[in-house]
């Protein structure tokens, strides 16, 4: 019978244990993820400009806004937002037309959106 290399044990590190730089590395991960959470700081506001911030992103999030990187977002998707922001939080103050089919928003109202 020919005798065969001895290769080592499946599935051990350079540590002789199961799992070797991989347990080390799981290791450091939960101690690390857990440490950076409570390095945040709480950032303390007031219930108005809570309040404030909810409205704010609440009306990106009504209108369907899709994320966008700062000075980025193309002329037709802010009117596309005033439109939609206007239709949702200020539909009693748009002018309809005589059919009742349409309806006309003041520009003002669109700058005073965007």
């Amino acid at each position: 019978m020919p005798r065969m290399k001895r290769m080592g044990a499946r599935g051990r590190g350079s540590w002789g244990r199961d799992g070797g730089y991989t347990s080390i590395l799981w290791l450091i991960i939960c101690l690390f993820l857990p440490s950076l959470a409570m390095a945040q700081s709480e950032i303390k506001m007031t219930a108005g400009e809570k309040k404030q911030l909810d409205t704010f992103f609440s009306n990106f999030s009504e209108a369907a806004l899709k994320s966008f990187k700062q000075n980025s977002l193309p002329p037709e998707a802010l009117l596309d937002f005033a439109l939609n922001h206007i239709y949702k939080n200020a539909f009693r103050s748009l002018k309809r037309s005589k059919d009742g089919a349409s309806a006309i928003i003041p520009a003002a109202l669109v700058d005073q959106t965007t």
